[in-house]
């Protein structure tokens, strides 16, 4: 990550990973202080992207985490009542209203955030799960990455592979609050029985498998709910309830697995100076107290934590406090002493002792350090910048997961986990080798932008991966070069789409005038003042393209003002200077500037939107503005997240946002004066983007819960999703005219093209021939076949109840059959839709 301002720190790094068959080395400038990263710094970034977070879908009272996970189940059932089988062809989208292709486009070397992590030892396979819920799995090669399952976003806290009675392997892993589970690698997912049901802030925070294959996890059924500690003894089909813990706050528990004695211990506070010690016996099969309020002492805001490992024949805990000394215990925590105080403080990774050798003590924040005398000494192993000269030998930033493994042949080995995929270490740490550098397309993308001039090269601003840029083919994902570290979010181009300027979280903005070639910016601007508007500050090109000039939402030009203003943002030389504009939209308690748009066919009409629901306008280029609306329902408001301005009518303007005490999309045809809601067909999601084809016949919208589009004929909205797009947070979308495509930035599956295929009116003759298939055998009882379809030629199948549902959607060959057996008995319409635009409808009698 890099620091809060980097003003300093873009003329002082060069970095790259270049474009070829392999990301080589990079060997550049560094920054002149890099321990000027300190944890407690990215930390508070941290913070702040999570407060950002729920404030653009609206705060936590609008339960949007348990909203979202029942949208991804949902998307999932579906995808298994009308499977598609053309993976990566042309396919009919949209409940066959669309006709088009998805490309995944990477990038497919810069692997993002890995949040857990586990290794099956007869196969030597990692199974790894990104920020974004998506499973992977790979070798030690680090070039057989594959997609597991990305239909899904599964729980990041966990994931296990166990072995079954008949030598099949058993992935498990948590949705929506409750342990998940698969026979099948990963394809088709069951709920393990035996939680109570889940509600809003239900979660799973660990889980371990005993050598005899029990399974041992804590949970939450909801925010105010206590803990529970949950055991399996049939590997994962079903829990019952070992304990009941005196508190709801997830601080107050952790839990640390000991391979050697094969035990399961969670330490629980009992109040800032008390904790107490539990055990899971697998004999017994219950949950022992081991202490009971012993003085191990922890502040109330601090996550306490738990290392366990045997070391010469004795089991010994080691937990940290939040001024970073470590204690140890030797009996089963009765006793506690002080062993020493770390560098730094951990983050939530903590501390990890190694199995194969307990002298060896690690902990991770932003630096990954390690103790080589259980815990009185620490060592850094490396800096965080290093991994930008070699980063096949160096961590990367932001230590996730710490575990250790072993081999088919016995060896074992260290695994580290962060925000740049996954490092292994055969010495204990000494050697590091990065194995996620090809094919772990786990990037987390704020924005996705392509060069005006050329629709196959992109620029893509990420979570922690750096500012990337690259060219695009079809075929084959990206590799893209990532000239910047750090977060980076808006992209906008000037300077008649030559220059670009890009956005870092709190504030800072720079310019890159020759963006293709260059690692860092001509100039560089920061916001400084009090209230310096959301996380990632929106910005816009200026009314004029030929400018090199954009409108950023502030804050101010003054450091010491709590306003929210728009500022004009223009180069000179090597400098951006800044212009404060007039209005003070934080003056009428609506928040601060979320969302700024001109309207293309007049720019004196500017829009702006709030993150406390409020809509204004200004007919005279921003110098005035007028509240129009505020978009509020009881206590929960419409964060703007993205104002769309008509590209065919003046004064037509879309709003979107987060939708789930209100809609997510409005429309106005009056410049914002007034408004309706356009959100038919949207479940209750955040709209983050929506952007327009040539003729706003299509909206395609990046939301929450996946790609979507509105069909403007039919007046409503459509999933976008097709055979292969992962289910994932959309953050962004544009069109790009030349290509007819809708390209997506994910938050944790990269780039994905949509291509718009144009469909010809179908000739009579043609339709003539479309007529003349038909289904056998008709009436049926198990299955349906079709005559008259040419040889090899791919086809899609829709069947209907006659009360109009869809009920079952299947691309198939001429010879391949349909299994209907399951259906009621009935009448049914089934529309075949071949290529070209040709369509009929049968009607099929189930008996």
């Amino acid at each position: 990550m890099l620091p809060k301002s980097f003003f300093t720190y873009f003329f002082g790094l060069t970095l790259g990973i270049l474009l070829s068959c392999e990301p080589k080395p990079f060997v550049g400038k560094m920054p002149t202080d890099p321990t000027h990263i300190r944890s407690d710094e990215d930390e508070n970034h941290s913070k702040a992207r999570k407060n950002w977070f729920d404030l653009v879908h609206g705060g936590n009272k609008n339960d949007w985490k348990t909203i979202e996970a029942q949208n991804n189940w949902d998307k999932y059932q579906a995808n298994l009542l009308s499977p598609i089988q053309n993976r990566g062809a042309d396919e009919w989208v949209a409940e066959g209203n669309v006709y088009g292709r998805w490309i995944e486009r990477g990038s497919n070397n810069n692997a993002g955030n890995i949040e857990a992590v586990d290794f099956d030892s007869e196969e030597d396979i990692f199974y790894a799960v990104g920020a974004g819920g998506s499973i992977f799995k790979g070798d030690f090669t680090g070039y057989n990455w594959q997609v597991v399952n990305d239909k899904l976003r599964f729980n990041t806290d966990f994931i296990k592979v166990i072995k079954l009675e008949n030598n099949t392997k058993r992935i498990i892993s948590g949705l929506n609050g409750i342990v998940h589970y698969s026979d099948d690698g990963g394809i088709t997912w069951v709920s393990s029985t035996g939680f109570l049901e889940t509600s809003s802030g239900s979660a799973l925070y660990d889980l371990q498998v005993t050598k005899s294959g029990s399974l041992v996890v804590l949970a939450k059924r909801s925010g105010g709910g206590t803990m529970r500690c949950y055991v399996s003894h049939d590997k994962g089909k079903t829990f019952s309830t070992l304990k009941i813990f005196n508190n709801s706050d997830t601080q107050n528990h952790a839990a640390a697995y000991d391979k050697v004695a094969d035990v399961l211990y969670i330490l629980e506070r009992n109040n800032a100076t008390q904790c107490s010690v539990f055990a899971y016996n697998d004999a017994t099969k219950t949950l022992d107290t081991k202490a009971t309020k012993q003085p191990l002492a922890f502040t109330d805001d601090f996550n306490i934590n738990l290392a366990a490992v045997t070391y010469r024949d004795t089991v010994r805990f080691y937990s940290f406090n939040e001024k970073s000394e470590v204690y140890v215990s030797k009996d089963l925590g009765n006793v506690w002493s002080k062993l020493s105080t770390m560098p730094s403080q951990p983050w939530n990774v903590g501390i990890f002792a190694s199995y194969s050798d307990p002298r060896k003590i690690y902990y991770g924040e932003v630096n990954s350090y390690r103790s080589l005398n259980v815990g009185r000494n620490w060592v850094k192993m490396s800096e965080w910048s290093d991994y930008y000269s070699n980063i096949y030998k160096f961590l990367h930033a932001d230590i996730m997961v710490m575990d250790e493994f072993t081999t088919s042949s016995g060896t074992p080995f260290l695994v580290n986990c962060n925000h740049g995929g996954i490092n292994v270490s055969y010495d204990y740490g000494i050697n590091w080798e990065n194995i996620g550098l090809f094919g772990l397309n786990v990037s987390q993308y704020y924005d996705v932008r392509t060069y005006p001039s050329d629709p196959y090269f992109v620029f893509a601003g990420s979570q922690d991966q750096g500012q990337q840029r690259g060219p695009i083919r079809d075929g084959e994902t990206a590799e893209l070069y990532q000239n910047i570290s750090g977060d980076y979010g808006h992209i906008e181009f000037t300077g008649n789409g030559r220059s670009l300027w890009s956005v870092y979280p709190g504030g800072s903005i720079g310019f890159y005038a020759e963006p293709l070639t260059q690692s860092y910016p001509n100039a560089s601007y920061e916001i400084r003042s009090k209230n310096e508007t959301v996380w990632i500050p929106p910005i816009i090109s200026g009314p004029n393209p030929a400018l090199n000039e954009v409108i950023a939402a502030g804050g101010s030009t003054l450091e010491t003002s709590n306003g929210s203003f728009l500022l004009r943002l223009k180069v000179k030389g090597n400098d951006v200077i800044a212009t404060q504009m007039p209005f003070n939209f934080a003056s009428g308690a609506t928040g601060t500037i979320s969302a700024i748009a001109i309207d293309p066919r007049d720019t004196m009409l500017w829009y702006v939107a709030t993150t406390g629901g409020g809509f204004f306008n200004s007919s005279d280029a921003g110098k005035t503005f007028v509240k129009r609306k505020e978009f509020l329902s009881q206590s929960h408001y419409l964060y703007g997240s993205c104002v769309l301005p008509s590209i065919v009518n003046t004064g037509v303007v879309y709003l979107s946002g987060n939708g789930y005490a209100n809609k997510p999309v409005y429309k106005s045809t009056d410049g914002g004066n007034s408004w309706v809601e356009m959100s038919e067909g949207l479940p209750r999601t955040t709209v983050f983007n929506i952007v327009a084809n040539e003729d706003e016949s299509l909206i395609y919208g990046a939301t929450e819960a996946g790609p979507y589009v509105f069909i403007t004929a039919k007046n409503k909205w459509f999933p976008l999703s097709g055979s292969m797009t992962p289910t994932q947070t959309y953050w962004s979308v544009e069109y790009v005219s030349a290509t007819k495509t809708a390209r997506f930035g994910t938050y944790g599956r990269g780039i994905w093209d949509f291509n718009f295929k144009e469909l010809n009116t179908p000739t009579q003759e043609d339709q003539l021939i479309a007529n003349s298939i038909a289904i056998y055998p008709n009436p049926t009882t198990d299955f349906i076949r079709f005559t008259n379809i040419e040889p090899h030629l791919i086809y899609d199948v829709l069947i209907y109840d006659f009360k109009g549902q869809l009920i079952n959607k299947k691309s198939v060959f001429r010879d391949q059959s349909i299994d209907v057996s399951s259906f009621p008995a009935g009448n049914y319409i089934v529309k075949i839709r071949l290529p070209g635009n040709l369509t009929t409808s049968i009607k099929m009698v189930k008996g």
